[in-house]
């Protein structure tokens, strides 16, 4: 999310993070209207 929002790209809302499961999800809108999930998980144990 760091290097997409250090592009200039807007993010549609803030990050939300699941605590639990420790991951990280927000949107993205491309210039076409296309609406992108952005979704990070933790790395792998």
């Amino acid at each position: 999310v760091k290097k997409i929002e250090a592009e200039g790209i807007k993010l549609d809302e803030p990050v939300r993070k699941n605590e639990a499961t420790g991951v990280a999800l927000t949107y993205i809108t491309d210039p076409w209207g296309t609406r992108i999930e952005l979704v990070q998980r933790p790395p792998s144990p």
